[in-house]
């Protein structure tokens, strides 16, 4: 009983009420209004900066100077990657010249195209072909352009192992020389060419046009 007693006799500490929290003090639930409001903080900050800068670029000339700079490293870069990464290729002259060779050969995907260049007025192609009997020859071809009067592009000559082709089989390649320059012609360009026997394991070709690789 002595115990009960002192029990009763304990004074029951009251904890006094919680404060009821507000929506964005509910734990776990972010505050959109402070999140909102730090957006729109640092929106404007960029937003200032841009106009900052476009107003140096409009007025600046140091920074005109800084800007076209880094525009030509930029694109510069691009090339460079794009050349390191990707197949080189070819323009215009370099396709009319693979149709050369494609409308004069037998068996068009037996051409395996080992090197190929381009200068100003000609394309430059060393290929190799095979014959029913699974013979394999190669051949260099040079197809040189001018311009006549009305300064329209043509094929002056080819030359195929230093020997000038038919005149004749040569207009009739270079009358379509637009409709090859329109269209989606495939100007992809052999890898490295290294003459040497035993770097032939390692040559890149290629054929005359991708839809050939069915055939070979």
């Amino acid at each position: 009983m002595a115990e009960d007693e002192n029990l009763q006799k304990v004074p029951v500490k009251k904890t006094p009420p919680k404060k009821p929290m507000t929506k964005g003090e509910v734990k776990g639930e972010p505050n959109v209004a402070d999140d909102q409001e730090q957006e729109e903080v640092q929106v404007a900050g960029w937003l200032k900066a841009v106009s900052s800068f476009i107003d140096k670029l409009t007025n600046d000339r140091p920074t005109q100077i800084i800007a076209g700079v880094l525009v030509v490293v930029l694109v510069g870069g691009y090339f460079i990657y794009s050349s390191m990464t990707g197949a080189p290729k070819g323009t215009w002259r370099y396709a009319v010249c693979k149709t050369v060779i494609e409308r004069s050969v037998e068996y068009p995907a037996s051409v395996d195209i080992l090197a190929a260049g381009e200068r100003a007025k000609s394309a430059l192609i060393y290929y190799s072909k095979r014959n029913s009997f699974g013979d394999e020859r190669l051949h260099f071809m040079a197809c040189n352009y001018e311009k006549d009067d009305k300064g329209k592009i043509y094929i002056s000559n080819v030359m195929l192992d230093d020997k000038p082709m038919d005149p004749d089989y040569v207009e009739s390649i270079s009358d379509t020389m637009e409709y090859i320059a329109a269209s989606d012609f495939d100007a992809t360009l052999p890898g490295p060419y290294d003459p040497k026997i035993e770097k032939a394991k390692d040559r890149s070709p290629v054929p005359l046009d991708s839809v050939y690789n069915k055939q070979r």
